[in-house]
């Protein structure tokens, strides 16, 4: 056996070590790109606190509009959503819990997102922070509630809602 033959067998090993560690096996949960379809009835029902595989979560969402100047500005800008998620019991969240969709209702009106895959702020590990954009333009200042999809090891979509929000505009 060569000298390039052991090297070559310590690097593949290392490699198939570091998948492994990394969980290169798992099978990783594919999002569509639009949310599910949910009655507006079920929106408006969705609780503050809701549980997800024997964890309680509750919601803080910033609804907003960008209408800061500068050389891309959009005169007429989208909603935006941010989202933090909030472990009730301050548990680290466990793994396969997802927060993936979101809903702002104003009304009878409905606007559905799927979360961008943007890495935002370092979050402690009881918390989850999500971005929604390219809503509709609403009215800064309109009251609205927002409702976030979750889903747990059994795929099962559970609803958790803030009510009473004010869009705001950033200018």
């Amino acid at each position: 056996m060569s000298i390039n033959h052991v090297w070559m067998g310590g690097v593949l090993a290392g490699v198939m070590a570091l998948c492994i560690a990394a969980g290169c096996g798992e099978e990783t949960p594919t999002v569509p790109p639009s949310p599910p379809d949910v009655p507006l009835a079920d929106l408006l029902a969705a609780p503050d606190t809701a549980a997800v595989d024997g964890q309680r979560f509750f919601i803080h969402a910033y609804p907003w509009r960008n209408f800061m100047p500068g050389p891309q500005a959009n005169p007429n800008p989208p909603l935006t959503i941010i989202l933090e998620v909030f472990e009730v019991d301050s548990l680290p969240v466990a793994a396969g819990i997802r927060a993936d969709y979101c809903w702002a209702v104003r009304g009878v009106d409905v606007w559905g997102a799927v979360f961008t895959g943007e890495k935002g702020p370092s979050v402690p590990a009881h918390q989850m922070w999500r971005r929604a954009n390219g809503g509709p333009t609403w009215t800064p200042g309109d009251s609205i509630s927002v409702v976030v999809g979750m889903e747990g090891n059994d795929s099962t979509l559970v609803l958790v809602q803030q009510r009473g929000l004010v869009v705001e505009a950033a200018e």
